[in-house]
């Protein structure tokens, strides 16, 4: 997952038009619960969501202030799906700090 974000982020893998079109559309994602969860709300998230039962998944470009990142977590086995969504929010807060440390 994190080598085809990067190769439509980067616009490697087809034409640069489409890459575009498939940013815009990552990033009109409706299920924001997960790798936004604990995000400042202007950091853009460019992602695809997941889940079953104890299962949940997030894969996306994150746009930081210092950089862009690409993050791919993905659940097993949770307690239930609020703590899968939980676990993948901790996980791009503690990306997203590491990165806005001076």
């Amino acid at each position: 997952m994190l080598a085809l974000l990067e190769l439509i982020y980067r616009g490697d893998n087809v034409d640069g038009e489409y890459s575009a079109r498939m940013l815009e559309i990552l990033k009109k994602q409706q299920v924001t619960g997960r790798l936004q969860l604990y995000l400042p709300e202007e950091i853009t998230v460019a992602h695809k969501t997941g889940d079953l039962d104890l299962l949940e998944h997030d894969v996306g470009i994150m746009h930081l202030p210092q950089c862009t990142c690409i993050l791919c977590v993905l659940t097993h086995r949770t307690l239930s799906n609020k703590e899968g969504r939980e676990i993948i929010g901790k996980i791009a807060k503690l990306v997203y700090d590491s990165y806005s440390a001076p």
